[in-house]
């Protein structure tokens, strides 16, 4: 961070700092309408595509001179969490940024780093814009075609440079002749500096905190921690098969890098995949943090040598038309790592995979998890209750406990509104999330979220119900994407 405390910010008014090509303030910032989300992502973007730099919201300055002036706090920090759901969904390549909050007067300060992309220009793409921004002086202009060709000429050059990189890497992970696997294979964007150091780290540290570690608990990645040695490029852990637990393979560079490849054996779940590859996902983001890293990151999720079988194995059904042989299924997404640490993202990247898996086998996409199942609460527990597509219902008990209407409105036998279901994701009247499936994709969905699952977590068929039309007017309102403070259970227990 370029302005790491309170203190660093305040010192700008001291200086008589003015905004310059690689500093704005903002005195004001609100989210509510489309013009003023396109004027954040264009000076986000406009930042980046001009070398990178600083935007401090809270902070007014002197219009004739733009030196700063005096701060300016915002009046709740959930405008970051808005911040972060904009930039997030609407900037092509990800925007690399970081971002501190500090508190002063009861209300935020908001501090903004941005860094220019090795993969090309920032668009932005959203609110019917493709375009491009770049900031000069105290000014965002639209970048002309020449300044957009630069911008990926500077990109090309980097990936020139890609394919070796993950070869002296020994990424992707491959195992020619080895075990059907999952994999996900990680290296940051350039450029690469070592961040582990393995003369000063105690493996002992490497050993994630409790609640990731029971969330490991159907990934070998919870025994990983008992093999971890140094080897020349940073750390390593292989698990030996056993009849409790797969084989892996854990890989951690000194520049951030990330293998992980777990045995997949032939009667595992299509649900147990998909919980193991967010173990994966949500350990490694658990290691960048561990090390500061802030590069984006290119990660390959794969599943690794896919043969028939003499046993008649499921994996066998795998759709090859002819002249094609069907071995891995991959897929490439680029990511912050922090970004990475929150739940709903990486249900993103779990859900396209998901995909991507079933229709290799002949099927259109993946429904169990992401569209209906099990409803858990902000601990991770599972409640006797499960979401479809018209209706909350008890499985074990097999009986209606709400109706949920077209647009997304749960409500009572008695005809009274008391919540709303938005992408997998349950929220109160306040749009505080209530409860959600174990795969939410939906923007409700807090970034904390961790269930509690282990191998007998299959989730409740669809009842394929329909949402009912209903004369309420109410819409759903936006979500927080923070826990509520009432409970879903209690909630519906005071109108069946």
């Amino acid at each position: 961070m370029r302005y790491p405390s309170l203190k660093s910010i305040e010192q700008i008014i001291e200086s008589l700092i003015a905004e310059s090509t690689t500093l704005e303030y903002k005195s004001q910032l609100s989210l509510a309408t489309t013009n003023e989300r396109k004027e954040l992502l264009k000076d986000m973007t406009g930042l980046g595509n001009g070398g990178g730099g600083t935007i401090i919201f809270g902070m007014d300055e002197h219009k004739e001179s733009n030196i700063a002036k005096c701060l300016t706090p915002l009046p709740n920090l959930s405008l970051l969490s808005q911040i972060e759901d904009i930039v997030l969904s609407s900037i092509s390549p990800p925007l690399v940024w970081s971002h501190q909050a500090f508190e002063i007067d009861g209300g935020w300060i908001i501090v903004a780093d941005v860094e220019q992309s090795t993969l090309g220009p920032y668009m932005v793409d959203a609110y019917g814009e493709q375009r491009f921004y770049k900031r000069s002086g105290t000014k965002v202009h639209r970048m002309s075609e020449q300044e957009v060709r630069d911008g990926y000429s500077i990109a090309i050059r980097s990936a020139e440079r890609r394919d070796q990189l993950w070869k002296d890497h020994f990424l992707p992970l491959r195992m020619p002749d080895g075990p059907i696997c999952l994999a996900i294979s990680a290296l940051p964007e350039e450029p690469l500096t070592e961040i582990i150091d393995s003369r000063l780290v105690d493996l002992g540290w490497l050993t994630p905190s409790q609640d990731i570690e029971e969330y490991l608990g159907l990934s070998s990645l919870s025994l990983a921690r008992y093999s971890l040695r140094n080897w020349f490029d940073g750390i390593t852990s292989e698990v030996a098969a056993t009849e409790t637990s797969d084989w892996l393979s854990l890989r951690i560079h000194r520049d951030g890098a990330i293998g992980i490849a777990q045995e997949i054996r032939y009667n595992t779940r299509f649900e147990t995949i998909w919980r193991i590859l967010n173990a994966f996902l949500r350990y490694a983001s658990w290691i960048w943090d561990r090390f500061s890293l802030q590069r984006p990151i290119e990660i390959e999720v794969a599943f690794l040598g896919l043969r028939a079988d003499e046993k008649g194995d499921v994996f066998r059904l795998v759709v090859e038309p002819l002249g094609v042989k069907v071995e891995n299924i991959t897929i490439h997404v680029n990511e912050l790592p922090w970004e990475l640490a929150r739940a709903r993202v990486r249900h993103r990247i779990v859900r396209r995979f998901a995909d991507r898996f079933v229709q290799s086998i002949g099927e259109s996409s993946v429904k169990p998890m992401f569209e209906h199942g099990w409803l858990y609460n902000r601990s991770g527990e599972r409640l006797q209750m499960a979401l479809d597509a018209g209706r909350l219902w008890n499985p074990i008990q097999a009986g209606s406990v709400a109706n949920i209407g077209t647009d997304g409105q749960i409500w009572s036998l008695d005809g009274e509104v008391r919540a709303f279901v938005f992408d997998g994701v349950v929220i109160d009247r306040s749009g505080d999330t209530l409860a959600l499936l174990e795969m939410a994709t939906g923007a409700g969905c807090p970034d904390d979220f961790l269930p509690r699952i282990n191998e007998d977590s299959t989730s409740p068929k669809s009842l394929g119900t329909v949402p009912v039309d209903s004369h309420f007017s109410e819409s759903v309102p936006s979500p927080t994407g923070r826990w509520s403070d009432q409970n879903l259970q209690s909630l519906i227990e005071r109108f069946v």
